[in-house]
């Protein structure tokens, strides 16, 4: 009896819950409709969203090494060799790059449709093509409405704003603001449009006009450089493809699925550009340093040559006894070992004036240039150039105000101090070894006093020219190898 009420109770609930609903059924059905309705409305005036995505293989320069030099410096975090894959991520993500890709792809002007609630980019399908002088000031994200008239002519309409800010394309700066801008009127294809703030002329495709329903609207705007930059900047993805590889993964998120592929693609190239420009602008700077110690070189190789061969000839010699070549073979060898010491001194303390006279760090030589096989010294010369160069970069595009913009000088300022303590260390050890090469060539030229008086004459001028051709010959090679990098 108890079960049977139970039953009863609970059909009671569920025919009174359904006797509600439809009493109320207009409320639910309106419902229904607004939902339905906004659904639609948002789906008309939505953009669809596109990934676009490409991988860039990173070199890495410390693979498959077993040098216990960089396994020491992997130990300091500032020196670990991931921190070159690491430091081209930064660079990946830097507003440097992503301006010099911006710039090639061409985004200086926006064209969009819009008909009834729908709008849309026209992104290389706009039947209008605007032609801007780019040696004019210009109003920027001000949006211009092209009515056509007839095959000839068409009206143009700017919006009403409170404020327009005036844009240099030459010098990539906002230069002023106006309160207000107005223009509504007809033009020729092809006429010059031209005021006090702005230049262009507008041109169109009448065969893709025919492409577009009669009362679809369209409409184009100047964009701004930084404006630019800051946008794709915030699209940007940039993560490691996995933790095996030296490689990176870029996408961005963007409505017309063409621009994504064209800013990629013009992204990838401004990257390969730049480490070209890294590595031309230090084989540069190499090749002029070796190209100064030649031309010293060069009249002291004259010199030595001339004597050499005047004394031969005046002296009817051209050879010494077996016991002087060997002395003069010991004594070229550790003449040479001096030299090569010689050079890294005058290398360190090249370094060394930079630092000294605050000389811009751009233009510092990389030690494996002029033979210094130094790991460490060259591990930091490389990150201060590649710093630098993203530096420069940043202030040539009027970004020196930003938070990465100091980074850098903090991140500078470390390796600088870091560059010094090493020099200042290298330049100890490399005195004691040029001691050491010294004493062994005093015992030698003490068997050189020991020789015939023109054996001696000839030793010495021998020695000096051998030196200076050794030395010349590897200036050359050096330079070389810097014109072939």
């Amino acid at each position: 009896m108890s079960t049977h009420n139970v039953e009863n109770n609970e059909i009671y609930y569920i025919k009174s819950i359904f006797n509600i609903l439809l009493k109320h059924w207009y409320i639910f059905a309106l419902s229904i409709f607004v939902c339905t309705s906004c659904a639609f409305i948002i789906n008309m005036t939505s953009e669809p969203v596109y990934q676009i995505k490409t991988t860039i293989l990173i070199k890495d320069n410390n693979k498959n090494t077993n040098d216990p030099t960089k396994e020491l410096l992997s130990t300091f975090l500032m020196f670990s060799p991931n921190n070159d894959f690491q430091n081209e991520l930064l660079l990946l993500q830097s507003s440097s790059l992503i301006s010099s890709a911006v710039k090639k792809a061409g985004f200086e002007i926006t064209y969009y449709q819009k008909r009834g609630l729908k709008k849309s980019e026209l992104y290389k399908s706009s039947p209008f093509k605007v032609i801007m002088d780019t040696g004019h000031l210009q109003p920027i994200n001000l949006k211009f409405q092209i009515i056509p008239l007839n095959g000839n002519e068409f009206r143009i309409v700017c919006e009403k704003r409170d404020e327009i800010y005036i844009y240099n394309y030459e010098t990539n700066t906002t230069v002023s603001s106006i309160p207000q801008f107005d223009l509504d009127q007809k033009f020729r294809y092809g006429e010059s449009i031209k005021g006090k703030n702005f230049s262009f002329r507008v041109i169109s495709d009448a065969n893709q006009l025919k492409q577009f329903k009669s009362k679809t609207k369209f409409y184009f705007w100047f964009n701004d450089l930084n404006g630019l930059v800051n946008y794709f900047q915030g699209i940007l993805s940039v993560v490691q493809t996995n933790t095996e590889v030296t490689a990176t993964d870029i996408s961005i998120k963007i409505n017309h699925p063409e621009k994504g592929v064209d800013f990629l693609n013009a992204y990838t190239e401004a990257y390969l550009q730049k480490n070209l420009d890294r590595k031309n602008f230090i084989a540069t700077n190499t090749i002029k340093y070796i190209e100064h110690e030649l031309s010293n070189i060069e009249d002291s190789l004259k010199y030595t040559e001339r004597n050499l061969q005047n004394f031969r000839s005046s002296h009817q010699v051209m050879d010494m006894s077996s016991k002087a070549n060997r002395i003069f073979d010991l004594t070229r060898d550790l003449e040479n070992q001096k030299a090569e010491l010689q050079a890294r001194a005058k290398y360190y303390e090249y370094i060394n004036d930079y630092l000294a006279n605050n000389r811009d760090i751009s233009d510092l030589m990389n030690p494996s240039a002029m033979g210094v096989n130094n790991e460490m010294l060259s591990k930091i010369t490389t990150d201060l150039l590649n710093l630098s160069t993203e530096k420069n970069n940043l202030f040539k595009n009027k970004q020196d105000k930003s938070p990465y913009f100091n980074t850098l000088n903090i991140r500078i300022d470390n390796l600088k101090n870091a560059l010094a303590e090493n020099i200042k260390y290298s330049i100890n050890t490399n005195n004691l070894s040029i001691n050491g090469v010294e004493d062994r060539l005093r015992k030698l030229y003490g068997d050189i006093n020991q020789l015939p008086e023109t054996e001696r004459q000839l030793f010495g001028i021998e020695r000096k020219f051998k030196l200076n051709d050794n030395t010349y010959t590897f200036l050359l090679e050096k330079r070389a190898e810097a014109q072939i990098a």
